[in-house]
Order: structure tokens, then C-alpha cells, then sequence
């Protein structure tokens, strides 16, 4: 099929992916909201928790810690260690958590002004759930040692199974999706995460919730899993212990859907964020969960810039390839899937060159090979339309958010928990219209507001760097890397309050929980429950296979007679709003507007990743072809391979 093809079948399978995802599973909340209410009198909660808690982390994977003894130990206590698992992240459901927009949860604080006075468990939890409150109340030395020691062991046994001398002397436990939302929840704890930094476990946590992916069961869908990773990786990076321990070298695995990364474990995460953004950018429109794992890996890279020391030349190169084809779409004015993108991408280069630029020699030379880019940009934008902008907003992105007329104020440096919304409906909720002369300029300020410092930067150090490649006759970028300033002090404005962000339990982050549990419970030890004919089965997920496939023969149609309709690539140049649900789409409206009945079977997602492996279309690449020799003239010393762009 050709390219176009492709994409519409992708958009559609995705479409309906993202209905299945929202679905809801449990019916009558009402059992669940009962025993989570502190307000009820049900006895025994706290022992019920703990007493599962005790048995779930309790669990030894390594069967007598000898080589293939969890063959010879049996299944009953890892089923039984999976059943209580299952209970355990039932009881730390909310059916409040729906009525929490994914665009609302993403919350930010600013660190270096709330030194002291923080709590990340009423941040990200609602208090008023009586099993996550005992949850974060567990403070004792023994007890959270406990429970670190016992997820970071069960995930551990990845790794560990990869590692063996002995083929398959160590077994995987068949719990790990199950173990992630119990981790998701531990994560807004903490003394939970203080206790893994503490104890030099947090990196091991992080490797171990990266490897689940690798991991997930066949009747477990990819994006729920691949939403509880990002989500629980968000929640650790908000913490600065955790970034400052992600700075020490990595040496272990690297997860299966990942190349060889060199450097510390900011480049694994750096690097597994990327890809993400590579597997779901063409989708994040038609689908929440991916618009939702598109926030996280973005963030997560914006938490970690202003720690992030020495970053290898291969995240660099990733990570400008994603750079420059962001800017050469809104260059071209021909397409609005980079402009979402950029003034998140800038904020991570501004962040490193403020806080990081001694030990970030790559990152800094890359920004200065890109001049000419950089100085493309910072033209354009100065061409887009501005309106009378009101004295009480600020150019942070951040602060755009208390404005929102339809949203109520949240409180100043992002301390008013979900309140505080995420950067991604800044612009969306102050306008409905998402070309408007003001949404066009609130996205200029969010993109001005992290360029100036950088084009600061480069007009003081790029003649200084030119001259001393000159004198030098420089013939390698390692050569040229040695010759750029030492030091780039009042070269740059003053350094921002940078800003951390997470996200709290909300509709998206329920709903993946729920599907996980629901198809973990109905293929685990209780199956046999509610287990029915098995030849009606077959048939019904024949018919629903058959019918699947026609909505997504119709969808892809529709998107196809709409975009022809639509002439191709819109003539004006209107970047989206910078968040919202239609911010990183990469497909145009057409998938915005179609709308199909919830099919109840499982949604067609390979499609979408074998689609997506290829997130350009014909046309972009001829484009990118045809300005090839036009970036690299803007090269000072050009890296073999530093151009390349990374293709899927």
C-alpha cells in the first residue's frame, strides 16, 4: 500500500484503540467507592492492605535462590502471590479519578522555590481514598525498605533472567503487569521513592518498570502497559534525588525495543522517550492514551535537562534529528506536527545550556552547527501575528494556566495540586478557534520565551568558536569541541526557575489500570470463574474481528475523501494549540472528526506500529531531501552521521 494508504489505515486502527482504551470496564463503582471511603466504617482495611502487601512483596522469584528452583517450587504460591496482587491494585482504584481530565493531572511545581514544604502524595493522590492514604502513611525504615526491596527483586528478575550463565535458570513471574499498578500507585509516595534513592535502588526501579514492556502478556494491551511505564517514570523524575541518582553510568540491560545506549541512565530514558514520541506521534491525535505517553516522555526529558550532565553523542544526534524536523515543518509552514513539539524541545536545550553547559560539550555544539536553523526560526517567528496581550499573562508557559476562563485559578509556583494544569491546554482554553490571532501568539511566546536565551547564546559564542576553528584549521568536530567557550556566564540571561512536572491519578492513567486488571484478572487464577463456552467465544472474536476490520476499511476511506477534499497540506501556515487534544497530531482533522461505535474487542494495534515505524510521508521525505544540502551548509564541523535524520 502506498504511504498514504498507511497512514489512514494507522489513524484508524488507533482511532479505534483509543475508544476501546476509554471504556469503561466496571460498571457499578459503587462496591469500590464504598470500601475506599474513609467516611464508612468497614473493618479490618488496614490489615486487609498490609496483610497483602506482606504476601505480594514477600514473594521469592528465585525459587530457594538456587538455579531453576522456581520450576521445582510450582505455581501455587506465584498464583497465589498474583491473586493478591490483582486484589491490591482493585482496592487502589477510584472511580473519582474519571472525573480528571488527562490534560488536567499533568501538574507542575517549581523546586527551587518549595524547598522543604512538599508532599508528592497529596500532589498526585486525593486524599480522600482511605487505601492510598494508608499507603503513603507507611514512613517506618522496615517497612518501606520492605516494600522497595520487594518490587525492585520481582522486577528485577528481568534482568536477571537475561544475565543468567544457565539458559532459563531464572523464571519470570507472570505478574509484572499487575506489579506495575501497584508500582504506578507507590510511585506518588514519598517515602517510598526517598527510601529507593536512598538506598541506591532507584535506578534498578526504573531499568526494571522500562523492561515490563518487553514483558506484557499477549491479552495485555501495549499502550495500557506503555502508559503506566511512562507515568511511573514521570512520577520518579519529579522527585531531584531520583534525577541526581540517574547521573551514575549505566551498565546494565538495555530494554529489547532499544539500541546500545553508551552513558548514564539519563541517556537510556532520553533515548526510550524518543523512541516513544517516534512510535505515537502520528497517532496522538485520534488517541488519548498515546496524546497521554507523548506528555509523559516529554516531560520526563524537561524534568531531567537541568540535572542532565554529559550527555552521549548518540542521544544528541536523536535527539536534534527530532529537533530539526520539528523546525523545518514550521519553517515550511506546510504542516503543524512539529510546531506542539518545539517549545517543549526548547525548553529542554535552554535548561541544559543554563544549569548544564560545562558538561553538555554536545548538546552545546550541536546548537551552534544549527545556527542557521535556530536563526530561521527565530525570523519566522517574528512574523507571526500578535494581538493586544493582556498585562496580567505571562510569557511562562506555565502561567498562561490560571487564566483559563472555562478552569478554575490555580494557585501561584504550581503548589495547588490538580489544579495546576498541564502546559498542554495553555493555549487550548483560551480560545475555541485553533488558528485565532491569539492562539497563534501565546504559541509564539511559549517558543520565544526558551529561543531568545539560546540565540543569546549563539550570537556571542559562534563568532568566538568560527574564529578558532579558522585559526586552528580544525578538521573534526572533537577538535572543534575543545575550542568552544569554557564558560558562557553573562552570555545568556539569568537562569529561570526551572519546572518539575508529574501527573496525578485522572481519567487516563483509571482507565489503563482498569484494563490491565480486568484482562489480567479474566486470564489469571480466577479465569475459571466466569470462563464461558469456548467454541461461542471463538466465534464471537471472528465476528468482532470481521467488523473491526470493516470500521477500519471505513475510516481509512473517510480520511482519505476528506483530505483530498481539503487540497493536500493546509495553505496558511497555523500552528495548534500547544497542548490540548489536538496538539501533536500529525495527520490533519480528519481523524479528529470521525466518529464509530466502542467495539468491545481487543483494538487493532499493529497496524498502527507498522505504520508508524514510517512517521513521514512520501511527500516529507522528497522535502527533506531537497534541504539536505541547506542544513549542512549551516554545519561548522559536521559530525559523520550528526545530520542523519532517524527514520522509522
Amino acid at each position: 500500500p502506498s504511504d498514504r494508504q498507511r497512514v489512514a489505515d494507522a489513524v484508524a486502527a488507533a482511532t479505534l484503540a483509543g475508544q476501546e482504551a476509554s471504556r469503561a470496564l466496571m460498571v457499578e463503582p459503587r462496591p469500590l467507592e464504598y470500601l475506599c471511603n474513609p467516611s464508612k466504617q468497614v473493618p479490618r482495611r488496614g490489615e486487609l492492605l498490609y496483610s497483602l502487601l506482606s504476601v505480594a512483596l514477600g514473594y521469592d522469584p528465585h525459587g530457594y535462590s538456587v538455579p531453576y528452583g522456581g520450576y521445582f517450587a510450582g505455581d501455587k504460591d506465584e498464583l497465589f502471590t498474583q491473586l493478591c496482587l490483582q486484589i491490591l491494585g482493585l482496592l487502589l482504584l477510584d472511580p473519582n479519578d474519571v472525573y480528571v481530565s488527562g490534560t488536567e493531572a499533568v501538574v507542575s511545581r517549581r523546586p527551587q522555590e518549595q524547598r522543604g514544604s512538599w508532599s508528592t502524595g497529596a500532589w498526585l493522590s486525593p486524599r480522600t481514598h482511605v487505601f492510598r492514604k494508608m499507603l503513603d502513611g507507611i514512613s517506618s525504615a522496615q517497612e518501606v525498605n520492605f516494600v522497595v526491596s520487594g518490587v525492585v527483586t520481582l522486577l528485577g528478575t528481568v534482568s536477571e533472567e537475561r544475565g543468567t550463565y544457565l539458559p532459563k535458570s531464572m523464571k519470570v513471574p507472570k505478574f509484572l503487569s499487575e506489579l506495575l499498578v501497584l508500582v504506578f500507585h507507590l510511585a506518588a509516595c514519598d517515602s517510598f521513592v526517598a527510601s529507593a534513592c536512598r538506598e541506591d535502588d532507584i535506578v534498578d526501579l526504573a531499568t526494571g518498570v522500562l523492561h515490563v514492556a518487553a514483558e506484557a502478556p499477549e491479552h495485555m494491551h501495549d499502550d495500557t502497559i506503555t502508559l503506566l511505564i511512562w507515568s511511573i517514570v514521570l512520577r520518579l523524575t519529579s522527585h531531584r534525588d531520583a534525577c541526581v541518582a540517574f547521573l551514575e553510568d549505566f551498565d546494565g540491560d538495555v530494554p529489547d525495543d532499544l539500541p546500545e545506549v553508551s552513558g548514564t541512565f539519563v541517556d537510556v530514558v532520553f533515548v526510550a522517550a524518543l523512541k516513544q514520541l517516534g512510535d505515537y506521534f502520528l497517532t496522538a491525535k485520534c488517541n488519548q492514551l498515546h496524546r497521554s505517553v507523548l506528555d509523559s516522555c516529554l516531560f520526563c526529558m524537561i524534568n531531567l535537562s537541568p540535572f542532565a550532565e554529559g550527555i552521549s553523542t548518540e542521544t544528541c544526534h536523536r535527539f536534534f534529528a527530532l529537533v530539526e524536523r520539528c523546525g523545518k515543518s514550521v519553517q515550511k509552514r506546510s504542516s503543524h506536527k512539529g510546531a506542539a513539539l518545539l517549545p517543549y524541545l526548547l525548553e529542554i536545550l535552554e535548561n541544559s545550556m543554563q544549569y548544564q553547559y560545562t558538561t553538555n560539550a554536545h548538546l552545546a555544539y550541536g546548537i551552534l552547527a544549527r545556527a542557521g536553523m535556530l536563526r530561521a526560526l527565530d525570523k519566522l517567528i517574528t512574523q507571526v501575528p500578535q494581538v493586544a496581550a493582556d498585562d496580567t499573562r505571562t510569557p511562562s508557559p506555565t502561567a498562561a494556566l490560571a487564566m483559563s476562563p472555562s478552569r478554575p485559578a490555580a494557585v501561584p509556583n504550581g503548589s495547588g495540586g490538580v489544579g495546576n494544569l498541564s502546559p498542554r491546554t495553555e493555549v487550548s482554553d483560551m480560545s475555541t478557534t485553533p488558528t485565532s490571532d491569539e492562539t497563534l501568539t501565546l504559541w509564539r511566546r511559549n517558543v520565544k520565551v526558551h529561543l531568545d536565551p539560546l540565540m543569546a547564546m549563539l550570537e556571542a559564542a559562534l563568532p568566538q568558536l568560527e574564529a578558532a576553528v579558522e585559526k586552528k584549521d580544525c578538521s573534526s568536530p572533537d577538535e572543534a569541541k575543545e575550542l568552544m567557550p569554557k564558560s558562557i556566564l553573562g552570555l545568556m540571561p539569568p537562569p529561570p526557575v526551572f519546572t518539575t512536572r508529574s501527573v496525578a491519578s485522572c481519567e487516563v492513567t483509571h482507565r489503563a489500570c482498569e484494563h490491565c486488571l480486568v484482562a489480567c484478572l479474566a486470564h489469571g487464577p480466577l479465569a475459571d470463574l466466569w470462563s464461558g463456552d469456548a467454541d461461542g467465544e471463538d466465534q464471537n472474536d471472528e465476528v468482532a474481528q470481521e467488523e473491526r476490520k470493516k470500521k477500519i476499511k471505513s475510516l481509512a476511506e473517510s480520511a482519505e475523501k476528506e483530505e483530498e477534499a481539503s487540497g493536500g497540506s493546509p495553505a496558511s501556515f497555523a500552528p495548534p494549540p500547544r497542548g490540548a487534544s489536538s496538539t501533536l497530531a500529525a495527520v490533519g482533522a480528519a481523524a479528529a472528526a470521525v466518529q464509530v461505535a466502542v467495539v468491545a474487542a481487543a483494538p487493532a494495534e499493529s497496524a498502527a506500529h507498522a505504520a508508524a515505524e514510517d512517521d513521514l510521508t512520501e511527500d516529507d521525505y522528497m522535502e527533506e531531501e531537497e534541504e539536505e544540502e541547506d542544513l549542512e551548509g549551516d554545519e561548522l564541523v559536521d559530525e559523520p552521521g550528526g545530520n542523519e535524520r532517524v527514520r522509522r
